[in-house]
């Protein structure tokens, strides 16, 4: 019994950084074809290297099936099922997808914006901006089992601003304008935020800022 775990152990400990090697490897070979934008090489590495146990090209399959790339059609509970092995993984645009499924009710899915949160959460706690401004917004509107509570969206735009996010500048911007969020209306903090974002590259801000000045 304790020869065979012995045996287990050289197995596991040679075999399985071999296996993952090939799957590192197939992904590369992926990404290299990806820049050459060849979509069916692409889609045939992705594959191999998901299948290898490659977290992220789970996620590439998946993206290929919710958008037809490739020789796909599209296919969004094929795509669900291979961001949801992504998601066990640990990657977070996997989980940002899923949520975006039930937000949408795609993919066989009930549009649950309660699930979505819980998504998203997963993600921001990893400070990803997206996932967080997702959250904001889903806070800030509502509806579909999820009361609107636009403090609490106010409080994510916040730490996305204090990320260096211009959606969340841009945002707290429309707060101080509007006069919502617990915020006075404020037209002069509003124009501070729309520059802060469209210095951060938002183009919405940036029309703000040439709207305000007029």
């Amino acid at each position: 019994m304790k020869k065979n775990f012995i045996m287990f152990i050289l197995f596991f400990t040679i075999a399985f950084p071999a296996f993952m090697e090939d799957a590192q490897s197939f992904y590369e070979k992926a990404v290299a074809y990806s820049n050459a934008k060849n979509e069916q090489e692409v889609l045939k590495w992705y594959r191999k290297a998901a299948d290898g146990g490659h977290v992220t090209a789970m996620y590439h399959v998946g993206w290929y099936y919710e958008n037809a790339l490739g020789d796909l059609s599209k296919d969004k509970k094929e795509a669900l099922k291979w961001y949801r092995k992504a998601a066990d993984g640990g990657n977070a645009r996997a989980m940002v997808q899923i949520g975006l499924f039930y937000v949408n009710g795609s993919g066989g899915l009930s549009r649950d914006k309660k699930e979505a949160l819980k998504w998203f959460d997963k993600v921001a706690k990893s400070s990803d901006l997206f996932s967080m401004y997702y959250i904001g917004v889903l806070y800030e509107f509502g509806s579909e089992g999820l009361l609107r509570n636009r403090k609490e969206a106010l409080k994510w735009y916040y730490k996305i601003a204090e990320a260096g996010g211009g959606g969340g500048m841009y945002r707290i911007g429309l707060f101080y304008e509007k006069g919502q969020g617990g915020l006075k209306k404020d037209k002069v903090q509003a124009l501070e935020w729309y520059k802060k974002a469209a210095a951060a590259g938002n183009e919405s801000a940036k029309e703000k800022v040439q709207e305000l000045q007029k």
